[in-house]
């Protein structure tokens, strides 16, 4: 074989095995670690979302149930944040297609919100005091997220899920910007009845 048919070869066994998102990192022990050591793990919370939102849905459906499992455990146990589903911004999800798929995003954006504020404070992998998510501008910033990783993934597999009309009118302020304004004016307030 000619160096140009070898550089071939290498290409299309190369090529398409770099078109879906790198594999994040589950930690080995992850199942061993009490609760309070859980901030240890946020920056693989953060590439496991990023993970779960670039690789379509066909692919991967071992690799998709197994980091779908490791994103709720941990969002279950961690002392590190708290998530609201606030109904109104989750009735996309009512009726969707993949709904274990879709909340596992919904929730692993959410927590990538927040996340974010405290990497933007350099305490992400460090513990603190009290969790993020528990005032409005938190919750505001995590379901911000939410939606925009749930568009993201409604793009990236818009065939299989079909239409979803909620969504994109989400989609729609997104695109005009309006998005937060509308998310902060909908969290859920128990004081609003």
């Amino acid at each position: 074989m000619n160096m140009k048919g070898l550089i071939a070869a290498t290409l299309v066994v190369i090529v398409p095995a770099s078109l879906h998102a790198q594999e994040p990192l589950i930690p080995q022990n992850f199942l061993q670690t009490a609760p309070e050591a859980y901030y240890h793990y946020e920056p693989n919370v953060l590439e496991c979302v990023e993970w779960l939102t670039e690789t379509p849905l066909e692919a991967d459906s071992f690799d998709r149930r197994t980091i779908g499992k490791f994103i709720d455990t941990w969002l279950r146990e961690t002392p590190s944040i708290r998530i609201s589903l606030d109904p109104t911004l989750t009735a996309f999800l009512d009726d969707a297609k993949y709904f274990e798929e879709q909340m596992t995003v919904y929730t692993g954006g959410y927590a990538a919100g927040l996340l974010e504020l405290k990497s933007e404070n350099g305490t992400l992998g460090k513990m603190t005091l009290s969790p993020r998510g528990l005032s409005d501008e938190d919750r505001t910033a995590g379901a911000t997220r939410a939606i925009e990783y749930s568009i993201a993934f409604y793009d990236r597999n818009r065939d299989l899920l079909g239409r979803n009309g909620k969504l994109e009118r989400l989609k729609k302020m997104q695109e005009k910007g309006t998005l937060r304004q509308y998310v902060e004016a909908n969290l859920y307030r128990p004081d609003d009845k």
